[in-house]
């Protein structure tokens, strides 16, 4: 009757796995996840004792935990459901336990968690990283439906055994050769610093018939450069439009070959998306695509292995609030942009999302007045 989706789950198992976290709650939590039954008074065993200890821990005391459910848990169940607002009859149905065992989930995220706020910079995979955790955990923890943005000031909870108590952490310049692909067992790159007013401008998904010709049009007019991480079946269907991307001396990159959760595949479907979008692209226009952008951000360690196989490196964007989808206005996009900008920032936009398109005269403009220049990500990486 109580059983727990998926999503519970995989918290119940984050907490149990950090380091500090109060095991009992834990474990009782755990417990709950597998009672199909109504706790009422008169009833003894290991469900009654699971319902005294889980009231215990939420300051109900129930006397004795010996898993007996008499006069005392009565009371304790009846004060409960009071404090609650919920029906008084001191038996423990769907509603009761469900409202428990939430509880007891918000008691064990307090006691195991600390508070993180988001800086300029961060993605989730950086701050994970950092912190040495995982995203996962990040994302069962913040109940996060969408990892690809996080904001500036936003505030996530970290395992707090993980919590680094020294200066924040600066990003790390990486040296890449323009040659020879970087790979590593963990192929991801959380963020660049530079010492100049410079800005990496992204573009993920496309290219499309109409939108990518009027990008292409708007940055030959501010003199910007651009790097494009294009989705395979699309540069496929539009050879034209990447040989105009790399003939005006902006970068392509892979954005895999049909914009699948790549979670989702074997292995060597995994190498197949990345490897036939790199094809493509070397064959049109003789670039090798050197960094990779999961679609939708996501990815698990077979994903990285993946792209370490490819000779690839996960390249994201570091979080200056640049999202677009849903979009958020024309005016708002662009303040967005500008109030949060800073040296060395790779900012992500949609290729595909029409009002981005029409917006992004307005965000070269007062990005431009700011003092930033936009350049291709090879040139940031290199600190140019």
């Amino acid at each position: 009757m109580y059983k727990r989706g998926l999503g519970y789950i995989l918290l119940v198992f984050v907490l149990l796995m950090i380091p500090g976290t109060v095991e009992a709650n834990s474990d009782l939590l755990v417990k709950w996840s597998t009672v199909d039954t109504v706790i009422r008074q008169g009833d003894r065993g290991a469900e009654v004792r699971l319902l005294q200890e889980s009231l215990t821990a939420l300051n109900y005391p129930v006397g004795p935990t010996d898993g007996i459910f008499g006069m005392q848990t009565f009371r304790a169940v009846q004060a409960y459901q009071k404090d609650k607002q919920i029906l008084v009859d001191g038996v423990v149905g769907r509603q009761t336990a469900s409202i428990i065992i939430k509880d007891l989930e918000q008691l064990v995220i307090k006691e195991s968690t600390e508070k993180y706020t988001v800086r300029k910079g961060d993605t989730l995979s950086g701050i994970a990283l950092r912190l040495g955790t995982s995203t996962t955990e990040l994302i069962a923890l913040n109940k996060l439906t969408n990892p690809e943005f996080i904001y500036v000031g936003q505030e996530l909870l970290v395992p707090k055994k993980v919590i680094i108590a020294a200066e924040p952490a600066k990003p790390v310049k990486e040296e890449v050769s323009s040659k020879t692909p970087v790979t590593s067992p963990l192929p991801i790159i959380p963020s660049v610093t530079t010492e100049k007013k410079r800005i990496a401008l992204t573009f993920n998904d496309g290219p499309d018939p109409e939108l990518t010709e009027r990008i292409l049009q708007t940055l030959a007019i501010y003199g910007a450069k651009a790097t494009f991480f294009v989705v395979g079946q699309d540069a496929q269907r539009y050879p034209d439009l990447i040989k105009a991307i790399a003939n005006q001396g902006h970068q392509l990159e892979n954005h895999s070959y049909t914009h699948r959760d790549l979670r989702s595949l074997s292995s060597a479907e995994i190498d197949e998306e990345i490897l036939k979008t790199a094809s493509i692209i070397k064959d049109l226009t003789g670039h090798e695509t050197r960094y990779f952008r999961p679609p939708y951000a996501t990815f698990n360690q077979n994903v990285l292995n993946g792209v370490s196989r490819t000779g690839h490196r996960i390249l994201l964007w570091t979080n200056i609030a640049a999202v677009d989808y849903p979009f958020p206005g024309k005016d708002k996009l662009v303040k967005r942009l500008a109030d949060t900008a800073y040296d060395g920032a790779i900012i992500m936009l949609h290729a595909n999302i029409e009002e981005t398109v029409a917006a992004l005269p307005d965000i070269l403009s007062e990005l431009q007045r700011r003092g930033y220049t936009f350049i291709t990500l090879d040139e940031i990486m290199q600190g140019r």
